[in-house]
């Protein structure tokens, strides 16, 4: 009896700007004990260097990468293009097993139609995924710690020199800084709404939609505009050379 033809057909989905590459190794690695993984994509804005982690992964690995360029009148596009492919393989081509990595609760509902629809679902994230998500899974797999990320982070924070306390105020900002900020702090109040921590590509993708960029704020990069503001906390990913930020005050 042949083997390979009665194991699952298994699909790897993954919202790059959502999740680092770090953890494909574990995707992967679970994916394989699931059945004959037969196809592999990464969903994301890989212009101009963001997500890149992944185009490197993708030079020696079997992997798909998937531009997805934002649009100017629609949110989401990312989330949308992965789940409109991720419906066209479980239902046109048959593919009997969906993973996919996000810590995105958007893509709950789909999780809930693909498993209606008979197939079996894993999700790939961190410790900090959305609970209902984790939940609608078949499966939720844990690829990313970054809650013992951000404890080990705090417990690193050092005190506050004597110079530092008696650093003078920043002063007022002007109207257009202030209305910039705004937009900032609105679009991570957005997306830490799923999390506590939100990944910097995830949250630079957004902004640059808004149409801000570091240069708006005096700096050459988005980790250099929050590191310097006190009232942003970023870290480094576990296991990933990109940052994460969530607010402070």
């Amino acid at each position: 009896m042949n083997t390979v033809q009665n194991k699952k057909r298994v699909a790897i989905m993954i919202d790059g700007e959502n999740v680092p590459a770090s953890t494909m190794s574990k995707i992967e690695a679970i994916a394989t004990s699931l059945g004959d993984v037969q196809l592999r994509r990464v969903y994301g804005n890989f212009a101009n260097g963001a997500n890149g982690e992944w185009i490197d992964h993708s030079k020696d690995h079997p992997l798909d990468v998937r531009q997805v360029t934002p649009s100017k009148n629609k949110k989401n596009t990312t989330d949308i293009a992965l789940a409109v492919e991720t419906v066209e393989i479980v239902l046109r081509k048959g593919f009997d097993c969906v993973c996919i990595a996000s810590n995105d609760r958007d893509f709950q509902p789909l999780v809930e139609f693909l498993r209606r629809e008979g197939a079996e679902v894993h999700g790939f994230g961190g410790d900090a995924a959305d609970l209902k998500l984790r939940n609608s899974c078949s499966k939720y797999h844990i690829v990313l710690n970054t809650r013992k990320a951000a404890a080990t982070s705090s417990e690193k924070v050092e005190k506050p020199t004597a110079a530092a306390t008696k650093a003078k105020p920043p002063q007022e900002p002007s109207k257009s800084e202030a209305a910039n900020w705004a937009k900032v702090r609105e679009a991570l109040n957005e997306l830490a709404s799923q999390r506590e921590w939100v990944a910097l590509p995830e949250l630079a993708t957004v902004l640059s939609k808004a149409k801000l960029q570091p240069a708006s704020f005096g700096s050459r990069s988005w980790l250099q505009v929050f590191k310097k503001d006190g009232r942003f906390a970023v870290e480094k990913i576990a296991g990933s050379t990109q940052s994460q930020v969530r607010l402070v005050a």
